[in-house]
């Protein structure tokens, strides 16, 4: 995974350590045990729960410990990638970010997130590209990535359903339903960076069913 974009390495590499160390000691724990100190090691949950349980997740912190489930989302859905070769801090990132938030904006986003999720559950394009709008970190953060306007807009009109911020940045993902469109829109946000001064990979990539696995033939 590349560090320092977006595109949750730390939590993937917290994850990897620890399924390493469960095959090492003989499988004692189950992922449901696993998660509550992979939550204290990464200081929340919502990157976590998804790099071990695989899916959509939604998570959050109670007093009982992390509660989290795990939505399974339409076979359709590709994600194109656009991975700039620069680094954007998470801490930076997150100290740019407002202490306090409008009302009306928290209400903003709030109000679409459940249809996001029936969106990708179902497979809705339309409506995913209706209902994932940001008023809360992507107006802030959009402006430590370059050209991050002109990627996103060209993906849209490459076909993307909806174009996100991935993390903090600078990693820009984009929605697709279909493996030709997601290839065409990835190949549209590649060409924006041209003439940039920097570079940027791009990658087409489906979501994950099922939750990370020691591959056959490495476990002990």
């Amino acid at each position: 995974m590349p560090l320092g974009v977006g595109l949750g390495s730390s939590a993937g590499g917290a994850v990897a350590g620890a399924l390493a160390a469960n095959a090492l000691l003989g499988l004692p724990f189950t992922y449901e045990e696993l998660i509550e100190p992979l939550v204290r090691v990464e200081g929340h949950p919502d990157n976590v729960t998804p790099s071990l349980l695989g899916g959509l997740t939604v998570s959050t912190a109670t007093d009982a410990g992390p509660l989290t489930h795990v939505y399974q989302v339409a076979e359709a859905w590709r994600l194109a990638f656009l991975i700039p070769d620069y680094v954007v801090e998470t801490t930076a990132a997150r100290g740019a970010l407002p202490s306090r938030v409008p009302l009306a904006d928290a209400a903003f986003n709030l109000s679409r997130v459940p249809f996001v999720i029936h969106a990708l559950v179902a497979g809705d394009g339309e409506m995913l590209g209706r209902v994932m709008e940001d008023r809360l970190h992507e107006p802030v953060r959009g402006k430590m990535i370059k050209r991050d306007k002109r990627i996103r807009r060209s993906a849209r009109a490459a076909g993307a359903c909806a174009t996100f911020i991935s993390g903090s940045g600078p990693a820009i993902g984009a929605f697709c339903l279909g493996q030709e469109t997601a290839e065409r829109v990835a190949e549209a946000m590649r060409a924006e960076t041209e003439g940039a001064k920097f570079t940027a990979e791009a990658l087409v990539l489906r979501p994950k069913r099922g939750g990370a696995r020691i591959a056959e033939g490495d476990q002990p």
